[in-house]
């Protein structure tokens, strides 16, 4: 009894971290730059939100498609909530304008 319950325990643990590293893998950190989505390693169709998790700098996220017309732009504020994206297409760009550092993920 004692080693079904050890087994149970160890199998429960190590599952659980298989699904921490799977939800952790669906998210990417940017920092001031330009980013082409050949940059980004998240598939671009999992992008769905993005938050600003900089202790004190605002931070100015911007979306341009290959025109370099501007398909969304957003002020974030530090430690901020998630806001929804624009789905992001292949031509498209990210635009991380300041000191801040930005959290693309998928929920």
């Amino acid at each position: 009894m004692k080693k079904f319950i050890i087994s149970l325990f160890i199998s429960v643990f190590l599952s659980s971290n298989i699904a921490i590293s799977l939800a952790q893998s669906l998210t990417q950190m940017l920092t001031e730059g330009v980013y082409r989505m050949t940059d980004i390693t998240i598939p671009i169709e999992e992008i769905n939100f993005v938050q600003n998790i900089s202790e004190n700098e605002v931070v100015f996220f911007i979306i341009v498609d290959e025109n370099n017309v501007t398909v969304q732009s957003i002020r974030l504020e530090p430690k901020s909530e998630k806001f929804k994206i624009a789905p992001l297409k292949a031509g498209y760009r990210i635009i991380i304008v300041d000191y801040g550092t930005v959290v693309l993920s998928k929920e």
